[in-house]
């Protein structure tokens, strides 16, 4: 079984906190059906070096649970519209993680020692910050920057709704040149419905070639009528969570 790490340079988190990226990969024969995605924030004091060693735990998560196919944690660039935007500022990191199925990841989020490590952690992160989805069959990823946004939207939303936002996002691929690769999210978790919190029910990944081309695409007048026609209207006020990162 093979493994690998990228480089990992904590003087780059401590000076620019950008562009780190940790992960661990399994190799499998298998094409990952089901990515978990999840973002928190970090409370105000909380130190570099428990940034660092909440990182490097995710990071080896994939050497303690077999479920795990790959495990990545990029913390967030801290781009101007991250920091200020009018929903909420961005998370501080988002971790992603793959399994073969709905069931493999099941199994690890009720596992004992994956909630005791989460729980031991509480106390440097931001109430109310996590939020989370998994959806199925994830694209690659580029090397480049990326754009992760999910949120919640308000009871009442119809499939109509979800089918009109779904076609308006996909069509930003074909309005914004910058764009690289756009995949929508949906939400598959817990089937009953019963959503734990910090789920969230639908989303978009973004991918960019460059910071540059995001940040065209950022304030490119097709994003923003897609925010004003097809997204305000349906989300559920306080849930939309973002970030920016580079991998």
């Amino acid at each position: 079984m093979f493994m690998h790490c990228k480089t990992y340079d904590p003087a780059r988190l401590k000076t620019a906190k950008m562009g780190c990226c940790l992960e661990r990969i399994r190799s499998f024969d298998e094409t990952p059906h089901l990515r978990h995605v999840e973002m928190l924030s970090f409370r105000p004091e909380t130190t570099i070096e428990q940034e660092i060693s909440m990182m490097k735990a995710l990071n080896s998560l994939p050497q303690k649970f077999s479920q795990i196919l790959c495990s990545s944690v990029f913390p967030d660039l801290r781009l101007e519209g991250g920091q200020s935007h009018p929903s909420g500022r961005n998370r501080s990191l988002v971790w992603m993680a793959d399994f073969n199925s709905i069931s493999d990841f099941e199994a690890f989020d009720h596992d004992e020692q994956y909630l005791a490590l989460m729980i031991s952690f509480q106390s440097i992160i931001e109430p109310g910050s996590r939020a989370c989805i998994q959806y199925v069959d994830p694209l690659p990823m580029i090397e480049g920057a990326h754009h992760i946004v999910m949120f919640n939207v308000k009871d009442g939303t119809t499939e109509d709704d979800f089918t009109a936002l779904e076609s308006a996002l996909r069509g930003l691929k074909q309005d914004i040149k910058e764009i690289h690769s756009l995949s929508i999210l949906k939400d598959v978790s817990n089937s009953e419905g019963q959503k734990l919190p910090g789920h969230r029910t639908i989303g978009a990944l973004v991918d960019f070639a460059s910071i540059e081309k995001y940040e065209v695409y950022e304030k490119h007048r097709a994003h923003l009528a897609v925010i004003e026609k097809n997204i305000k209207p349906l989300i559920s006020p306080g849930s939309r969570a973002a970030i920016q990162f580079a991998s």
